[in-house]
C-alpha cells in the first residue's frame, strides 16, 4: 500500500513519453525508469520513520495479529500520513 502511495502519476507519464513506441527500450525510456524508481525510493524513504513512529502506537493484539495475518489495523495507515506530513514539515 505504502509503494502505491509513493509513486507520484507523473511517473507513468514519464515512461509513456520516455518510450520508443517500437516494443524495445531506448534511453530515453531507461531514463524515465531510472528518474521514475529514484522517485519512488526518495518517497518510499520518507515513510520509513513515520511507520517506525506509529507502529510503536500498535498494542500487543494487534502486533499479534500483524505477525499472525499479516494485517493492519484500520488507522495505521492513516496515522503514517499524518506522521509523515509531520516530519516533511520538520525537515524544511
Amino acid at each position: 500500500m505504502l509503494l502505491k502511495r509513493s509513486r507520484p502519476w507523473w511517473t507513468t507519464l514519464l515512461r509513456i513519453l520516455g518510450s520508443s513506441g517500437r516494443g524495445r527500450s531506448g534511453v530515453g525510456s531507461a531514463m524515465a525508469r531510472d528518474l521514475s524508481s529514484e522517485v519512488v525510493d526518495d518517497r518510499l524513504a520518507t515513510y520509513s520513520v513515520p511507520v517506525d513512529r506509529v507502529s510503536e502506537r500498535l498494542s500487543p493484539t494487534e502486533v499479534a495479529t500483524l505477525r499472525e495475518h499479516g494485517t493492519l489495523p484500520d488507522w495505521f495507515l492513516d496515522a503514517v500520513e499524518e506522521e509523515r506530513k509531520k516530519f516533511l514539515r520538520s525537515l524544511r
